[in-house]
């Protein structure tokens, strides 16, 4: 700008010059005296000087305002490079070139900035989805640096205080075999799915989708879509197992009861002392079958969360008497002692009093089951301050401690065969667990082979 206007200075000089001399002559030839002619030259050479000067004065006026304008613009062009597209050229208002391209200029930007305000809303959106999405996405650069990862990939990583962009993706999740597909879906467009498990133990398993990105034939980079399931697979092992053990559990007493019934139609029919004693065997092992089927159903309430939970305030020493009373028989053809340890300013529960009783009965059961005879049961409950602890010991075998994390899943058994033919089912402390926990308490065990077992659980107190 500066140096336009240096430059009409520059061309001023010309008809400033001309002006002056146009002056002199004409003043000259005007005031020479007696010649006509001389005195009209006079005055065609004023006029002259006057239109120049009144051509230079105008042509300064435009050129003024032409500088304006072109300033503006230019201050408008400066504040576009820096970011603010809100600014408009407001000084060009006529219909010439310079005005029309003004106005070109004011349309242009506005079209732009509602273009980047489409965009900024479109990346508003997408930030606040990977933001707020479940699975983990990484995006990969043509050169296996990470581009990005959103939170719920640094989550599923372990990634949360580490910087990961920039870094190469084997530093990241190491695994050759990941790696190959990446570098096909960079090179060959190829999409694929993979498992990858993490861990000293793979007990992270995470589910892993590639994909290319394109941009028209070109591929930009790879798209890793990343879920973890090992909650899933380990619900699908668990599954898997169940019905195998349900079947396993079904075939033994009906293997059975086929079995002396087939016995008993060959002819063993006639010899009344075996044909009763296959008879009860096969009534005994119907009842088992019966027991094992009720209890799956149970469970099956129990953990889809049909089983009502109707809470209200009871005394634990009597619902404990009420159990005992029950197991009275089987104390004495043992001749086991049984403790009660329940203080009498003890706090009332507040639980579902059947399902405690069911929980208390099963406890009571094992240690009944599995304490020699002559040994010692001990039952009792404490106030803890916030709930109450309801404990039942027992002198009994004992629990490995390899053994004791897994107890109170279903099916499993210690000793198998001493549960079998002590009639236990193997899901009597699976439902423990779960109704304890339904009733807002938890229940744990200890113990050590040969010298007995310790099981308590929490209730809330009754307010």
């Amino acid at each position: 700008m500066n140096r336009l206007v240096q430059r009409l200075g520059a061309l001023a000089l010309v008809p400033a010059v001309l002006t002056g001399v146009f002056l002199v002559a004409g003043a000259y030839y005007l005031m020479a005296p007696g010649v006509l002619l001389y005195r009209i030259l006079g005055l065609v050479l004023l006029t002259v000087a006057a239109v120049i000067v009144t051509s230079v004065a105008a042509a300064y006026r435009i050129a003024g305002d032409l500088r304006d304008r072109i300033a503006e613009m230019r201050l408008v062009a400066q504040q576009v490079g820096k970011g603010t597209l809100g600014e408009k050229i407001y000084a060009v208002q006529t219909l010439d070139e310079l005005g029309l391209l003004a106005q070109d200029l004011n349309d242009m930007l506005s079209r732009i900035s509602q273009r980047l305000g489409t965009l900024g809303e479109e990346k508003t959106r997408a930030d606040t989805i990977l933001n707020h999405l479940g699975d983990g996405v990484l995006l990969v650069s043509p050169r296996m640096r990470v581009v990005y990862a959103n939170p719920a990939c640094r989550t599923v990583l372990d990634l949360e205080r580490r910087v990961v962009e920039g870094r190469f993706l084997l530093e990241v999740i190491s695994n050759s075999d990941l790696e190959r597909r990446v570098l096909r879906a960079l090179q060959q467009a190829e999409t694929s799915r993979t498992e990858v498990r993490r861990g000293l133990r793979d007990e992270t398993i995470l589910d892993v989708q590639i994909a290319p990105v394109q941009d028209g034939p070109r591929t930009v980079g790879a798209l890793l879509v990343i879920r973890d399931v090992s909650r899933a697979r380990k619900l699908e092992r668990a599954r898997a197992e169940f019905v195998a053990n349900a079947s396993h559990e079904l075939q033994t007493p009906l293997t059975a009861i086929r079995g002396f019934a087939e016995t008993l139609l060959d002819g063993a029919m006639d010899d009344p002392e075996s044909a009763r004693r296959f008879v009860e065997i096969i009534q005994r092992e119907s009842v088992r079958l019966s027991e094992l089927v009720d209890e799956l159903l149970d469970l099956s309430k129990i953990e889809s969360g049909k089983l009502p939970v109707n809470r209200a305030a009871f005394s634990l020493a009597e619902l404990t008497s009420d159990v005992v009373s029950r197991l009275e028989m089987r104390l004495e053809s043992k001749r086991l002692t049984l403790t009660r340890q329940f203080p009498p300013d003890l706090p009332q529960a507040y639980a579902d009093r059947a399902q405690i009783a069911r929980v208390m009965l099963n406890l009571l059961d094992n240690a009944v089951k599995y304490t020699p005879a002559e040994g010692r049961i001990t039952v009792g409950a404490q106030d803890d301050g916030t709930h109450l602890t309801v404990f039942v010991s027992d002198s009994g075998i004992g629990i490995p401690e390899g053994d004791q994390e897994r107890i109170f899943e279903r099916f499993y058994r210690v000793d198998k065969a001493r549960s079998r033919e002590s009639g236990g089912t193997g899901l009597g402390l699976s439902i423990v667990k779960h109704l304890v926990e339904r009733n807002g308490g938890s229940v744990s065990v200890e113990s050590h082979p040969g010298a007995g077992s310790h099981f308590h659980f929490t209730l809330p107190k009754a307010p």
